[in-house]
Order: C-alpha cells, then sequence, then structure tokens
C-alpha cells in the first residue's frame, strides 16, 4: 500500500502527504475536506466491522492480514465497538467516540444515554463525563422504570 495515492481536482494525497499540482480554488477545497471528514468519523466502525468479518470467515487467521503498524489496543476497541453496537444499533448522527463511551452500559441505557448526548449537542467527551459522573445511570433507569411503567398501562386497556 506504500505506492497508494488518490487524485481529486489539483490535489494529490499519499500515505504521508497531500500536495497540490496546480493552485487551487476556494472552491476546490471543500469536496475533499468534507470527504476526508467524512471517512475520518466512520473508519473506526469500519475497522471493526472488517475485523469482525475476518474473524467470522477465517477465526484467528484473519490476524494475519492486518498491517502490524495498527495499534492492538485500537483495534481491539474498534471490534468491540462494532460488536457491541451492530449497524441497525448505532447513531448515525454521533461519532464512533460517542458509542465508545456508552459502551459498558446496560444496552437499554446505552440507547437512551446516545439520544440524550444526540439532543444535547454533546462531544463524545461531555458524554463521557456524563457517564462517568454517575448521573446517567440514576436519570436513565427512572427513565426506564417510567417507561416500562407506560408500557404496562397501554396494554391494560
Amino acid at each position: 500500500m506504500s505506492d497508494f495515492n488518490w487524485k481529486h481536482g489539483p490535489f494529490v494525497f499519499t500515505t504521508s502527504r497531500a500536495y497540490i499540482t496546480a493552485p487551487p480554488e476556494m472552491e476546490q477545497l471543500e469536496e475533499p475536506i468534507a470527504y476526508l471528514a467524512w471517512v475520518q468519523r466512520h473508519v473506526y466502525w469500519w475497522i471493526g466491522d472488517m475485523l469482525l468479518t475476518g474473524e467470522r470467515f477465517f477465526g484467528d487467521d484473519y490476524f494475519q492480514v492486518v498491517d502490524p503498524s495498527f495499534s492492538p489496543d485500537l483495534l481491539q476497541r474498534c471490534i468491540a465497538v462494532a460488536a457491541k453496537f451492530p449497524p441497525d444499533q448505532r447513531n448515525p448522527n454521533l461519532s464512533w467516540s460517542h458509542h465508545l463511551a456508552v459502551i459498558k452500559l446496560d444496552p437499554r441505557i446505552r440507547v437512551i444515554a446516545l439520544k440524550k448526548a444526540e439532543k444535547e449537542g454533546w462531544g463524545s467527551k461531555d458524554l463521557q463525563k456524563y457517564v462517568q459522573q454517575n448521573w446517567l445511570k440514576r436519570e436513565m433507569l427512572e427513565q426506564l422504570e417510567t417507561s416500562q411503567e407506560d408500557d404496562s398501562v397501554g396494554s391494560q386497556d
């Protein structure tokens, strides 16, 4: 992969740098920057999904094809988050780091916490702080109990 490059307009992206082949127009910056931000936001999901796929088809042998420059700790986090949050349980409006912040919580509480982070406009560090301060468990359990009470009242009709 050492000779990888991607070209977009006057920009060339290689494994270690981005350079221009001609002076760019201001508008030419927008699309590649937006694309790189999109890739950065999703790449840990993709890594986790790919590693889980490798494990499913090849067992531990799949690690033979994993670039040794990857941090083993990062790879394990990618696997853990992708495994705990199947694609249909991921909040696409929040980052992978948001999901990592709530990974140790009860699955029902995770959903509530992610919705709260989205509603409040919290970054992942804000959500992590909220979780660590243990305010989350009390508030989320109360909401869960209220939700279950509402469900049981509706089922008596």
